[in-house]
């Protein structure tokens, strides 16, 4: 039955559709028949707790300030004040999901809707002039698709949306302006692209674009073709055997170059530093004991469960989502196939500094397995999106003796799992109260 619940929840946060029981549609104008009929209605504009829905992706702007993407619509978190702002309802917004965030070199801030398009948020427009702190671009105005997934500025500033109808490129030099069709450029299936639906986008050292797509596996552009000759020229990336990646949710250069691959067969990591005559790795890597060496095989393929979040800090560690793990041969995931006996785990957080798999969520008590973006604020605590809103791992306590499972708790006796679970639970704060 467990087994059937997990399979069910993991359904539902593939399909990107909302899993809350509160499914209200959206207030619109009597002449608007337009809307979200899973955004999800709040009643506070301002209020001392987070969003309590979906939160898809989450920043921490320069000015320390948090955005979250939620199904409430766009939230702000002021750090100083500890009050949270739901903008969709202060700047009376129409009333679409939030989805994917970006903040620009100039500092405006980008949110992606599912249906609405995108907004830039100009924070610096002086209050009470006639200048709008806001612009929301669409179809109408030049972009591609009114659902956008992912957002990505180049290194030469100009501004890439991913969405359920292919990419669009905003030209960052063109007048900030609302009449936006001549600084978009478009790039659907007519103009070679390989994919319409694009999920996550990252950029590399050489400015060669990477696009994950749901569908239709991963793809690389170079940009400097279309400037040289015109040419769109979109090139597809397939795995270790000339397969394309299934369900590519998420990707990632890291610091050392190497291209990370979250996708429903596991994390996949791509050396493109490799030894081309050594040729491909075939070898699953589960072992915490096992370090990825510049010995520099092409592919090398980390844990085989649903891998949906990549996210890297400040000191290379890298963060991610996914359903099962193999660690040191023990089998985390829906079904423990190790000890012959039902988990019921769902999506899980997990860090890797390189050496080590950790996984992080199993230590709290949030009972919420479902984790979406992920965000190091300037402090390196880890801030993640979930199905019941926001929450931070407490980066202070990482080395406490119950989180190193060093403690002197005896987890067979009822009073010290309670003990140690109390611990445990220190380290997140969660935002819903």
């Amino acid at each position: 039955m467990k087994q059937i619940l997990f399979l069910l929840s993991l359904l539902i946060f593939i399909s990107c559709g909302p899993a809350e029981s509160k499914k209200i549609p959206s207030q619109q104008s009597k002449n608007d028949t337009s809307f979200d009929s899973y955004f999800v209605e709040s009643s506070d504009t301002v209020s001392t707790h987070g969003p309590r829905n979906i939160t898809r992706n989450i920043l921490q702007d320069k000015k320390g300030k948090f955005w979250f993407a939620s199904w409430e619509g766009i939230i702000c978190y002021d750090t100083l004040t500890k009050l949270f702002t739901n903008i969709t309802l202060k700047e009376g917004l129409k009333h679409y999901r939030a989805f994917s965030l970006l903040e620009d070199k100039a500092g405006n801030i980008w949110v992606g809707t599912t249906g609405n398009g995108v907004y830039c948020f100009n924070l610096s427009a002086e209050s009470g002039s006639d200048k709008k702190s806001f612009v929301n671009f669409t179809t109408e105005d030049g972009l591609v698709n009114n659902t956008v997934l992912c957002i990505l500025q180049d290194k030469a500033g100009n501004i890439w949306f991913g969405t359920e109808g292919g990419v669009c490129r905003y030209n960052s030099s063109a007048e900030f302006n609302t009449n936006a069709k001549s600084i978009f450029t478009s790039f659907t299936l007519k103009e070679n692209l390989l994919s319409k639906d694009i999920f996550s986008i990252s950029e590399d050292k050489t400015g060669t674009l990477w696009f994950t797509t749901r569908s239709d596996g991963v793809f690389c552009y170079d940009p400097s073709k279309e400037l040289t000759t015109g040419e769109k020229i979109f090139t597809a990336f397939k795995n270790k055997d000339g397969v394309p990646f299934t369900d590519a949710r998420s990707i990632l250069e890291d610091k050392t170059g190497k291209i990370w691959i979250g996708n429903r067969n596991g994390l996949c990591c791509y050396n493109p530093l490799a030894n081309l005559n050594e040729g491909p790795s075939t070898e699953l890597r589960t072992s915490p004991s096992t370090e990825l060496r510049t010995s520099e095989k092409l592919f090398i393929n980390f844990i085989k469960g649903f891998v949906t979040t990549i996210y890297e800090d400040k000191t290379g560690k890298l963060w991610f989502c996914t359903s099962e793990i193999n660690i040191n041969g023990i089998y985390y995931s829906g079904s423990d196939e190790a000890n012959n006996r039902e988990r019921d785990d769902g999506m899980a957080l997990y860090c890797y500094d390189g050496k080590v798999f950790t996984k992080i969520t199993e230590r709290s008590d949030l009972n919420d397995r479902q984790i979406f973006g992920v965000c190091e604020d300037e402090t390196g605590n880890i801030w993640f999106g979930t199905m019941q809103g926001v929450s931070r791992y407490n980066r202070s306590r990482e080395n406490h003796p119950c989180n190193k499972n060093t403690c002197k708790h005896d987890l067979k006796v009822q009073q010290d799992i309670k003990e140690h679970n109390e611990e445990l639970s220190k380290s997140f704060t969660n935002f819903k109260e």
